[in-house]
Parts: structure tokens; sequence; C-alpha cells
């Protein structure tokens, strides 16, 4: 399949296909918005992650060990919890695996050579599910998306703020185009693009086809 959508008369509608994405090509045809490409955009995010300003606690070796006692393994998971949203928010990176695929932040911290382990990273997801900040993607539990709340909403603005009701937009100008760069989809994972495309067509804003 090549991911497709369509803004027609206040509408976005979705769709997928594959040709365009094998030779890379995107289309602009009217009211529609497609991809040439539906590979994973794990490390698309790395030049932000660069910039992202941890805080003090990250660079403390016993934040990176499963705490034994319940009380202080709450306050540790909760710290985990804020981190992992504002890194998200910073990098545009929604999505993680469990095991990550590299040791790099936010679950290793090469300066001192601490990495929270998968086992543990199961176990933060599992709360973080449980306070309605994310869910797994697959009954393995090797996939985590952070919620995201409000990018629905605020990218259904932009596209009608924009005029664009009525013309072709592809999935990489959605993800890449001079005019998303600062916006919160910009760069981000094409699967959890999608996942926002199907909750806006929940929502009535975007139709499939």
């Amino acid at each position: 399949f090549e991911p497709k959508s369509k803004i027609m008369k206040g509408k976005l509608s979705a769709n997928t296909s594959l040709n365009q994405a094998k030779s890379g090509q995107s289309s602009v045809s009217g009211g529609s918005i497609s991809s040439g490409s539906t590979s994973s955009n794990n490390n698309a995010s790395s030049g932000l992650s660069s910039t992202f300003e941890f805080p003090a606690f990250w660079h403390n070796p016993p934040f990176f060990t499963l705490q034994p006692v319940l009380n202080t393994r709450q306050k540790q998971f909760s710290l985990w919890s804020s981190l992992l949203v504002s890194y998200s928010l910073h990098t545009h990176s929604y999505l993680y695996s469990v095991p990550p695929s590299s040791s790099s932040p936010p679950f290793s911290n090469p300066s001192i050579s601490r990495s929270l382990p998968p086992a543990a990273i199961t176990l933060l997801f599992d709360h973080m599910a449980s306070q309605n900040m994310g869910s797994w993607t697959n009954k393995e539990k090797t996939k985590f998306l952070i919620k995201t709340d409000g990018i629905e909403g605020e990218l259904y603005e932009w596209v009608m703020d924009m005029g664009k009701g009525e013309v072709v937009l592809t999935v990489w100008e959605i993800r890449k185009g001079e005019e998303s760069e600062g916006k919160k989809w910009y760069d981000i994972d094409e699967e959890v693009l999608f996942k926002i495309l199907q909750n806006m067509e929940k929502q009535g804003k975007c139709k499939r086809f």
C-alpha cells in the first residue's frame, strides 16, 4: 500500500497503496495526501534528540535501576513518564521499541554508562498505559505509543487554515514540508502519523479509502 489521504470540503481523507512507495515518489492531485514511502522513521529525529536538555536526575545512575521499594518505584516511573512525554514532544518521536533499537537516549545515558533494562522499560510502559499516557501497539508488548494528545486537532486546523481543503498534500509534505517545520508532526514516524489519521477518521475528520 502507498499511504494516501484526501482533504475535501473540510474533511481529511486517507488512503494507502504501494507503487510510489517503492519508487520513492509522491504525487499531488485534487484533494489527496499521498506518500512515497512506508518505511519506519526510527532515526529521523536524531538531530532533535541531540538538542534536548535532559533533567538532572537522568544523570543519576540509580534512575536507571528498577527500584525494589514500591513507593520509590512509583516515583521513579513518574519521573520517567514525564521525561518521555517531554522527550517525545521535543523529538516528535512517539513510538518506542522494547528492547530499544539502539543504546542511545532516552533509555541509555552513555556519559554514565547506564541503561534502563528492557524488563524495566516494559513495566514503565505498563505504568504509563495505566495512567492513560500511551498504549501498547501489539500483544507482544514490543512497541509502545506515547499519547499524541492534541495533534489530530492541530493537524486538521493547520490544513484548513492553510486553505488546503481542496489541494493535494503528500504525506511527505506533512512530515517533511517547509510549512510543517516547527509543528508537532514534523519528522514524525510514519506509523505514528497513520495512527493519527486513523484517529481523525474516527472523529469524522478523515476518510481512508
